[in-house]
């Protein structure tokens, strides 16, 4: 297993980050037990303004299909994508990603100044 830099680091904390329903996922499995089911966390989710017309099963859908595998990725979630389920929640990893995504920002801000 290759080991990130802390710019990969950032750039998997970015995916969480840069869509509402992820943030809500990780918000709502911080107080959540797992392993937990797809169907159980997309009842626990607000609808997304745009499928607020969708059914509950296309939440889910799209849960199975986009979201999930997306945190799985980042190492932040363990996802069996055969029995639906969440079988695991890494706050450890969610916390070393939030400290990379600020560490990044924090140096582009410093850059900024220094060229101005």
């Amino acid at each position: 297993m290759t080991v990130d830099t802390p710019t990969q680091e950032a750039i998997h904390g970015f995916e969480i980050f840069r869509h509402e329903t992820r943030i809500q996922i990780v918000e709502a499995l911080s107080s959540a037990d797992v392993p937990l089911a797809c169907t159980a966390l997309a009842s626990e989710l607000p609808d997304e303004p745009s499928a607020s017309t969708q059914s509950a099963s296309s939440q889910e859908q799209a849960l199975h299909h986009l979201h999930l595998p997306i945190l799985e990725k980042t190492g932040v979630i363990t996802y069996d994508a055969e029995t639906l389920q969440i079988t695991a929640f890494n706050q450890d990893r969610l916390a070393t990603l939030i400290d990379a995504t600020q560490g990044l920002l924090q140096s582009l801000e410093a850059r900024e100044g220094y060229d101005r």
